[in-house]
């Protein structure tokens, strides 16, 4: 049994209206993603698993291009490595892991679809990949680097303050966490770039 039986049939997603069965397998994995996705905000364990995934690439991001100089000769397509190895290069190594556990430890309890959970990962990877690089390639070579980082200190931003609305929190009291996770990406931005100068 290989891991794609094991993920479909292991881990379903307990929510109304999505398929399973014959018609589940007949429209295949990205029609499973589809209506994952579709579902995904009413499954507190998808939302927390993808906002691990997409806070972790946030931060690792942001870390990756703090070392280094901002200031010397480099090339967009060596910034550009880094965020496209980091986020899309994480997705995939946890993919490859949470496939091995899933083989390793069964547990019938987590009504979870993993491809869904991986598909929902690897969209908001994407997403954050293709923002961090068109920032990149419209920032001039001294500030490449540094938009990288911000894009990361924004979107950190930007999911704090989502999750924490949703969460329950008011709107002021999720935007003040949002922006004081995205200042605090910022700050390490813009540090770099002048302790680098």
């Amino acid at each position: 049994m290989g891991p794609s039986t094991i993920a479909t049939t292991m881990y379903r997603v307990s929510a109304p209206g999505l398929t399973s069965g014959p018609e589940l397998a007949q429209g295949g994995q990205m029609r499973q993603w589809i209506a994952g996705w579709h579902h995904a905000g009413d499954l507190p364990p998808v939302r927390r698993d993808a906002d691990m995934m997409a806070l972790t690439v946030c931060l690792v991001l942001l870390a990756a291009l703090t070392a280094g100089n901002d200031h010397e000769p480099h090339s967009k397509l060596a910034v550009l490595s880094v965020v496209w190895a980091t986020t899309v290069g994480l997705v995939l190594t946890h993919c490859f892991a949470l496939l091995l556990a899933a083989r390793l430890v069964r547990d019938p309890a987590y009504t979870v679809d993993i491809g869904t959970l991986l598909g929902i990962q690897l969209a908001i990877a994407l997403v954050i990949a293709v923002a961090t690089t068109v920032v990149v390639l419209a920032a001039t070579r001294d500030f490449d680097r540094f938009g990288a980082r911000a894009s990361a200190a924004v979107f950190l931003g930007l999911i704090v303050g989502a999750e924490s609305r949703r969460g329950g929190s008011s709107r002021s009291l999720a935007a003040l966490w949002g922006l004081v996770a995205a200042t605090t990406g910022l700050i390490i931005a813009v540090a770099t770039w002048i302790v680098t100068a």
